[in-house]
C-alpha cells in the first residue's frame, strides 16, 4: 500500500509542475492498483487492467465510497486526455480527489481483513 501511496504523491507533485499527462497516468495507475490490492486480500482473480472492471469485480457490500459514475467520468475524461489536449487542471484536481478517498478505502479494507486474520477468519 505504501507504493501506491508514493504513487499519488509523485502524481500530485508532477500535477504542481504542470505535466498534467503523466500525472492522471499516474492517477489513473493508483485506482488499479488500490482495486487490485483489495481483490487480492479478498482473494479475488483481478486479471483486468480497465479501472471499471476491477471495480465491478469488488463485492458492492465493500466498494469504495466512490460511485461507478465518477469512476467513468474519471476514465473518459482520461481517455479523451490521450487523443486531445492536455487534461483540464479541474479535471486532475478531481481524480486526485479519487484517488486519496481510493487509498483510504483500500487501506482501511486491508487494516480489517489482517485484524480479522489472526482470529481465524480467511475473508471479510
Amino acid at each position: 500500500m505504501e507504493d501506491v501511496k508514493v504513487l499519488l504523491k509523485e502524481a500530485s507533485d508532477l500535477k504542481a509542475k504542470g505535466n498534467y499527462m503523466e500525472s492522471f497516468t499516474i492517477l489513473r495507475r493508483v485506482l488499479q492498483l488500490s482495486f487490485k490490492l483489495v481483490l487480492s486480500r479478498l482473494d479475488v482473480d483481478a486479471p483486468y487492467d480497465s479501472t471499471l472492471s476491477l471495480y465491478h469485480l469488488i463485492p458492492i457490500e465493500l466498494r469504495p465510497p466512490i460511485g461507478e459514475r465518477e469512476l467513468e467520468d474519471f476514465e473518459s475524461k482520461y481517455m479523451l486526455s490521450l487523443s486531445s489536449d492536455p487534461p483540464d487542471p479541474r479535471s486532475l484536481e478531481a481524480g486526485l480527489e479519487i484517488a486519496e478517498r481510493v487509498i483510504h478505502w483500500a487501506d482501511s479494507i486491508i487494516k480489517k481483513k489482517e485484524s480479522l486474520e489472526p482470529q481465524g477468519f480467511g475473508r471479510l
